[in-house]
């Protein structure tokens, strides 16, 4: 089974920074090394997230669930916020995201009962489609 941690830290954390450092790049005109050094990552990750060979779960983030809380960390890092506090907000972002049982019910059901993460439908390999169904 997949912990929570673990779904965080290869799926929902990438998807996340991917989603904040393409705002950086797009809405406020970053460069990819910009971006990079204000999320504390290299230009090779930014330019994996930008190509879709990392991060490659965006669903989770697509949702208005969260479209609010990314915007706020664009503002802060483009205001210049510490590496400290801009970790922080990425971190709660994550941590909405996986404990919003409504936006896993909507993912599961929309991929035919398969979790968004691990593409499985065996509640026992993974938590979030377990703990949407008890």
């Amino acid at each position: 089974m997949l912990t929570p941690i673990e779904i965080a830290a290869s799926t929902i954390c990438p998807a996340v920074r991917a989603t904040i450092a393409e705002k950086l790049i797009r809405e406020k005109g970053y460069t990819q090394k910009a971006a990079a050094a204000k999320l504390g990552l290299t230009q090779q990750c930014i330019s994996n997230y930008v190509v879709g060979c990392r991060a490659t779960s965006k669903e989770v983030v697509e949702v208005s669930v969260v479209e609010d809380s990314l915007n706020e960390v664009v503002e802060a890092v483009y205001r210049g916020a510490d590496e400290f506090t801009i970790t922080m907000m990425i971190s709660k972002i994550c941590f909405d995201l996986m404990s919003n049982k409504a936006l896993w019910a909507g993912l599961i059901k929309d991929k035919d009962g398969r979790c968004p993460i691990c593409k499985s439908k065996d509640q026992t390999r993974c938590i979030m489609a377990e703990s949407i169904t008890s």
